[in-house]
């Protein structure tokens, strides 16, 4: 069969258009713009459960308590508990300064990816990427209130998924540097407390966490040259023991045994697996055909322009392993999410929370990109680089999905900015209220209500007329009334 030759002069592999242009410009913007919009957050529901505790008993009396009362997650009841320290106007901008990071991660992870690769402009290509793959993430988000506005649960899902990315990065980095053993010796030694508090926020992360390194282990030991398996190994090793670590102090808090008398009792293999199976099947169906359709197929496009216009050199190994290649990708992926709906099914034999499964929409949009690289390079052995009509057509293709995608995601942040200032407001208005009531020595207080409340659309616990809701309850017990309500 004849095929066309390779096509990798510099004008060809540097053909960034308006349209990339336009999508890399959307995509950040929308990071941006969620980033800025989180700063307003303030504490909702579980966050006032802290600071009366901290104030009373000290952090790590707080942490202590929480362990052996509710869950094993002791990273999240650490940053939770520190938070209450400072001023409230922190808790948000942590929340923007997270997503940021995680932006800035995917980032330097792309980076060291087209490093690797061999890709020209690896800076700029990176760039591109990371902001695409972030907002593509956050377009899919199954609730962008209870995920990335709600400390409780940015806290637990994201800041967790943030650290294991520049992890990844760093690895990648470090094995690159080839360095000496005096330096690989040091990076055990940070490894290990950064792991342990990296795998201590939630159990989902966590189960995540362990598969990914043990993947990554894999990875390179069939693909790393002997000099980054020297560099590497050790790293890498070390996180998982660590993080294997961390999974059994989760598992075995008594807080964790106490929780669990919440749910139903765990079930057995075989209808762990069957849940499993189903949990996940239902969220790549909800990801892909309901939730961000048009950003994953952007995504798609574009990765697949980079295999046919980036990828240096011959790509006669990628087109003669491609199936391989990508059924690898695709089964570690679905290894991945599927690992992180183990622990719903195992804990509660129900689906994660909404805020859940933020790391396993990451994992599916990097294995959708790195499946529609293959396949744009597998093309270039069977198409002409600079037909018009292909041209024309990537680029109506790219326009179309960049308007329904990230273009749609971009008007959805600026709403949200505007519903998380007004909440910010209506926020320090009751809490204006409710320190007013603490002077006059009042014991039964009467607020205004949120003209948009946050606790009710991110994890449906609104303040109400009712003194016995839990929010009324949560601001009677932090500001030390005996009930707290909202009329209509």
């Amino acid at each position: 069969m004849t095929t066309q030759p390779d096509q990798t002069t510099n004008k060809q592999r540097l053909d960034f258009t308006w349209q990339h242009g336009c999508a890399g410009l959307l995509a950040l913007l929308t990071i941006v713009i969620t980033a800025f919009a989180s700063q307003f957050s303030r504490m909702i529901g579980d966050d006032y459960l802290y600071p009366a505790r901290v104030a009373r008993e000290g952090v790590w009396a707080t942490v202590a308590y929480w362990y052996n009362n509710w869950s094993g997650n002791y990273s999240a009841y650490v940053v939770q508990s520190v938070l209450t320290l400072f001023d409230p106007s922190v808790l948000g901008w942590l929340l923007g300064l997270t997503l940021l990071g995680w932006w800035g991660g995917s980032w330097w992870l792309f980076y060291e990816i087209a490093r690797r690769i061999g890709w020209q402009r690896p800076r700029l290509t990176s760039l591109l990427f990371g902001s695409i793959l972030t907002a593509t993430v956050i377009d899919g988000l199954f609730n962008i209130y209870d995920t990335l506005y709600w400390a409780s649960g940015s806290i637990a899902h994201v800041l967790p998924l943030v650290g294991l990315v520049y992890f990844a990065a760093f690895v990648s980095w470090f094995a690159r540097r080839q360095p000496s053993k005096g330096a690989t010796v040091l990076a055990v030694g940070l490894t290990i407390p950064y792991l342990f508090f990296v795998a201590g926020f939630s159990s989902p992360s966590t189960a995540h966490l362990i598969v990914a390194l043990f993947l990554l282990i894999v990875a390179l030991w069939r693909l790393g040259s002997k000099p980054e398996q020297r560099a590497a190994f050790p790293v890498l090793i070390a996180a998982l023991l660590t993080a294997l670590g961390a999974l059994v102090i989760i598992m075995i808090a008594p807080g964790t045994v106490i929780r669990q008398t919440y749910f139903p009792s765990s079930p057995g293999v075989l209808e762990i697996v069957k849940l499993t199976v189903l949990y996940t099947l239902e969220f790549l169906a909800a990801e892909t055909a309901v939730l961000a359709p048009a950003s994953i197929l952007l995504t798609l496009l574009i990765a697949g322009w980079a295999g046919y216009r980036l990828h240096p050199g011959s790509v006669f190994g990628l087109w003669r392993y491609r199936y391989r290649l990508m059924g690898a990708i695709s089964l570690a992926g679905l290894a991945l999410i599927a690992s992180a709906f183990s622990t719903g099914a195992y804990a509660m034999s129900s689906y994660l929370p909404a805020r859940a499964n933020t790391t396993p929409a990451f994992t599916l949009i990097l294995a959708i990109s790195a499946c529609g690289y293959i396949m744009g390079a597998s093309l270039r052995r069977r198409l002409r680089p600079n037909a018009h009509w292909q041209n024309r057509l990537y680029g109506g293709a790219v326009v179309v999905f960049m308007i329904l995608g990230p273009g749609l995601a971009l008007v959805n942040s600026v709403d949200q900015a505007a519903k998380m200032a007004a909440f910010n407001r209506d926020w320090y208005t009751i809490h204006g209220q409710l320190r007013a009531a603490q002077a006059r020595g009042e014991q039964d207080v009467v607020v205004s209500r949120f003209s948009f409340d946050l606790a009710y659309v991110a994890v449906n616990i609104p303040l109400t007329e009712n003194p016995n809701d839990q929010t009324n309850r949560d601001l009677a017990s932090y500001y030390g009334f005996r009930s707290v309500i909202a009329p209509p």
